[in-house]
């Protein structure tokens, strides 16, 4: 409760209040759930299968990488595009779920912050794999369909 605090703002940080207080973190069966359908979901976007990646994404994507409003369906034709002009043969993605945090918000809104390590294999030989990892923030709706993820800067 905001108690003897009144004023302009009051109203908006009543609201705010409300919503940070219903947060819920998610364990158990539900992160595991989580879990596997991430794990699913990098699988099919190292492999570029656009229905794949459909099966798992909203319609639009409110945030993919640095792209607004992303249509699922076009994901694995941009990422093709972009591998191809940085002469990269293959791209995995693999999730670090142990240091997972999962929240959910009272719309039923799951707020992810992970670490998500990419490794990029040239069409150069000579080139090693690069390997990194970097922290990601992804959302998923109600139903359980990413809506955005993003890279945090690290």
């Amino acid at each position: 409760n905001l108690g003897r605090y009144s004023g302009e703002y009051f109203e908006q940080a009543q609201e705010k209040y409300t919503y940070i207080s219903q947060l819920r973190t998610v364990e158990g069966e539900e992160l595991y759930g989580i879990k596997d359908l991430l794990s699913d979901f990098f699988k099919a976007f190292s492999s570029l299968d656009a229905k794949d990646i459909e099966k798992y994404t909203n319609p639009t994507l409110d945030y993919f990488f640095d792209a607004e409003y992303q249509d699922s369906k076009l994901i694995a034709d941009s990422v093709k595009t972009a591998l191809n002009k940085q002469k990269v043969k293959e791209i995995t993605y693999v999730p670090l779920t142990d240091s997972i945090e999962v929240i959910q918000d009272n719309k039923g809104i799951y707020i992810i912050n992970l670490s998500l390590k990419v490794e990029k294999t040239a069409i150069d030989r000579k080139k090693k794999k690069e390997v990194n990892s970097y922290p990601i923030k992804m959302e998923l709706n109600n139903e359980r369909q990413i809506t955005s993820l993003t890279k945090l800067v690290k």
